[in-house]
């Protein structure tokens, strides 16, 4: 995906050598006032103030037994699961509860593996009577599909007994036929549609109050982690964006200026580095889909010679600008292969990186897999500073740290089913990834530095960085539908986990 980027130019001065940890303790005595005060503030009002009960919500739950016709779709637990938990079947099967509730409908369901071809469906609303009927409607949408797939299924056996009755077969070939036959005959009386167990069933209601003294603590709580935030971020932001001190210590922010057209020369040197790095895999089978978001006519130009080039880059040109959402899904669309992975256009990867990638999936039969990357400057050069990938990543730990690249994923789509990222302007790889991950997959790190990153223009601003904390604040809430403090807790540790990640790339 292309997209425009403007070119910033800073005038770097002297830059304070304190040390960042002294500056911060300074500045805590400084407001020892606010330390001490505004946790207590908060704990007491947190304490008196009366607080009613939050909104009720309501559960529905359904049981259905899967089918058994030798449809992986429909009869394999994982394949269901990931198949109810995407935009694609309800867009299909339930349109208009889709269009009613579009923006929070995935997040209201949830399915569950009970083993043994068993999965419960499991929908949330704000009254009981619409929850039930929206697990019915759910749970009907899918025992409809699997009927008509079975059906299917069942005419295809049934017209291939009635030819083999009528057919006159070689004598020689009359022992095979009968075998056919009979297995045929078999598997038709084993076969059975998807059905479900037992009528819907909703749980009451789940008021989510806090006592008098509970709501101190978390007031308190609330009050030390903005004292906290308050003298650590000056020191971030002016450690982030550059920030120069003057002799009185006051900070100045340095000035920069756009240079218009250079976006473009800067860019399209990107995006030949990019493509270069695919060029050059030492694995020749690949494909490489570019989904240019409405860039300039200079980078058009230079992505058709690329093509011309080499048959296996697939430009597709957008005349408007969606998104990197938008952009990755329309490549998604349109790719052809088993193995997807996701590169941007000013990222690299090393020679190897496909080869070794498809080589561990394959040997352990991963569907989901990153490695580590190096990151480097603007102009390509390396730091020497590495990200190194875990050996596995689990859904709650990636809501604790979102240490995946995505310059270094790669799925197996056969594994994992058809899947596509959630139309938000950012985070949307990571929403994507808890998405995958919500159904039972691991993401198994490859510890090899398999690509590079680019830092400069895309993360040295501290407004991208605050963007991006808010993004990932929106996720946890909105899209993982997360209660409060769960959220805090899993942001906290993402925080700290930025902060260190941040630290490595400075």
């Amino acid at each position: 995906m292309l997209r425009k980027r403007p070119l910033l130019c800073f005038k770097v001065g002297r830059v304070d050598e304190m040390n960042l940890l002294k500056r911060f303790t300074a500045r805590l005595k400084h407001y020892l006032w606010l330390v001490l005060a505004l946790p207590a503030a908060l704990a007491v009002i947190g304490f008196l103030v009366p607080v009613g009960s939050m909104p009720s919500s309501y559960q529905a739950q359904a049981t259905v037994q899967l089918g058994n016709y030798e449809d992986p779709i429909f009869n394999e637990t994982n394949q269901v699961m990931l198949m109810l938990a995407n935009a694609p079947f309800y867009q299909q099967q339930l349109p208009q509860l889709w269009a009613q509730n579009e923006q929070e409908l995935l997040s209201e369901v949830e399915i569950r593996d009970l083993n043994n071809r068993l999965i419960q469906l499991r929908y949330r609303a704000a009254s009981k009577e619409e929850a039930k009927n929206g697990a019915q409607a759910i749970t009907d949408a899918f025992l409809n599909a699997d009927r008509q797939h079975y059906e299917r299924r069942k005419r295809l056996i049934d017209q291939t007994l009635s030819q083999l009755e009528k057919e006159k077969t070689p004598a020689s070939d009359s022992a095979a036929r009968t075998r056919f036959f009979y297995k045929l005959q078999s598997l038709k009386l084993t076969m059975r549609p998807a059905q479900q167990l037992e009528q819907v069933s909703s749980s009451g209601a789940s008021v989510t109050t806090l006592s008098s003294k509970k709501r101190a603590v978390l007031g308190a709580v609330i009050g030390m982690t903005l004292v906290l935030l308050a003298a650590a971020l000056p020191e971030f932001i002016r450690k982030m964006t550059r920030w120069e001190l003057n002799n009185d210590g006051c900070g100045t922010r340095l000035q920069h200026s756009d240079f218009g057209n250079h976006t473009d020369v800067l860019l399209g040197k990107t995006v030949q580095q990019t493509i270069q790095s695919v060029r050059a895999q030492t694995w020749p089978y690949w494909e490489l889909i570019i989904v240019d978001d409405a860039s300039s006519d200079r980078t058009r130009a230079m992505l058709r010679e690329a093509a011309k080039e080499d048959a296996r880059i697939r430009p597709i040109f957008l005349e408007e600008n969606h998104g990197a959402a938008f952009a990755r899904n329309t490549a998604l669309d349109h790719a052809k292969g088993r193995y997807v992975a996701f590169l941007d256009s000013d990222d690299c990867w090393k020679p190897r990186k496909l080869e070794n990638q498809l080589h561990f999936m394959e040997m352990h039969q991963y569907a989901f897999t990153f490695t580590g990357y190096e990151l480097m400057d603007a102009e390509g050069h390396l730091l020497n500073k590495i990200v190194s990938a875990p050996k596995r990543v689990t859904y709650k730990r990636m809501l604790k740290n979102t240490i995946v690249g995505c310059l270094t994923v790669m799925i197996d789509r056969k594994q994992t089913g058809a899947f596509r990222m959630p139309n938000l302007r950012s985070r949307q790889d990571l929403a994507t990834w808890l998405s995958l991950l919500k159904t039972g997959l691991v993401a198994y790190g490859m510890d090899e530095v398999l690509a590079e990153y680019r830092i400069s223009g895309k993360t040295s601003l501290s407004g991208n960085k605050w963007k991006a904390a808010k993004k990932t604040w929106f996720v946890y809430r909105n899209v993982e539908r997360l209660p409060l403090i769960p959220s805090c807790w899993y942001f906290v540790h993402y925080a700290a986990h930025a902060l260190m990640k941040r630290m490595i790339s400075t």
